[in-house]
């Protein structure tokens, strides 16, 4: 079992107060029982939609019907986030009150931007990041100790986004369909990983590694010293037919012998993945 402690974590209102736990239940992440989650400081962690809403013609913040709302929290949901927020709405208690009633219907928290949050910019420009480049993104944003990483989508008044910038919504939604539970209230680990892999650990101290994007020919190995995780069931995420081995095994040290974890991963891991970029879930077996 790795020896740590894992934060629980909450959402935020419009305000950046507390507003209950995070929820689950959007990208294979488990819903969280409110009454259970504690207080923390901590906004919720994960893949958020961030929707910057384009003033009127006169200039003026634009005020938000119900069927926006609607609208703003299914490209949340089909981009596989646990949370969503809204930039530029007129201020209006109503709004607030219609998101997170809207939210809630999926187990989705409403957030406003806080400490420790990275943001990808999905304006629809040339350099529009790709799918691959915002899970990637995602992932190593845990690594570095950030909290969340939020999509910056920006719409108009009618709450209509630009269609290469839904496009890599839908992908990544794709991806996290798969994989979001290494993603969603989570945080990093330290497991002395080769460049490019990094980890993540879930409250119920389930692992997840994230390799970096490869086109292997022949098995991956990846070895982790022992003292940092113990026995452990492995499996390739959203593939159940892959096999990865585990051995434990020694190798020459200064002083003494070193221990290590040894996993085989099959090279067909990563031609399977969505986006190339597959996960593999460590089980505690403790």
């Amino acid at each position: 079992m790795l020896a740590m402690l894992v934060p629980m974590v909450m959402g935020v209102d419009s305000e950046g107060k507390a507003c209950g736990a995070c929820a689950g239940g959007v990208g294979g992440a488990p819903s969280v029982d409110t009454e259970e989650a504690g207080q923390t400081e901590n906004e919720c962690p994960g893949l958020r939609l961030e929707v910057h809403i384009a003033p009127d013609a006169q200039g003026n913040k634009s005020v938000i019907s119900p069927e926006l709302i609607n609208s703003i929290v299914l490209m949340a949901k089909e981009a596989g986030c646990n949370a969503v927020g809204i930039v530029g709405a007129a201020e209006n208690q109503s709004v607030t009150e219609d998101l997170q009633k809207e939210a809630a219907k999926v187990q989705m928290a409403v957030v406003s931007d806080g400490a420790d949050v990275e943001h990808v910019n999905l304006g629809d420009t040339e350099e529009l990041p790709t799918a691959q480049q915002v899970i990637n993104k995602l992932q190593s944003a845990f690594a570095r100790g950030k909290k969340a990483l939020a999509l910056d989508l920006p719409v108009d008044e009618q709450g209509k986004a630009g269609e290469k910038a839904m496009q890599v919504v839908r992908r990544v939604g794709g991806w996290m369909s798969v994989n979001g539970q290494s993603v969603s209230r989570v945080t990093s680990v330290d497991l002395s990983l080769p460049e490019g892999w990094s980890a993540t650990i879930a409250p119920d101290e389930n692992t997840y590694l994230h390799p970096p994007v490869m086109h292997p020919t022949q098995d991956v190995v990846l070895k982790i010293p022992a003292h940092l995780i113990d026995t452990v069931v492995p499996e390739v995420l959203g593939q159940p037919e892959q096999t990865v081995r585990v051995k434990r095994v020694e190798e020459p040290g200064e002083d003494e012998p070193r221990a290590f974890m040894q996993f085989t991963f099959p090279a067909a891991v990563w031609d399977q993945a969505v986006e190339g970029l597959p996960v593999i879930k460590l089980l505690n077996a403790q």
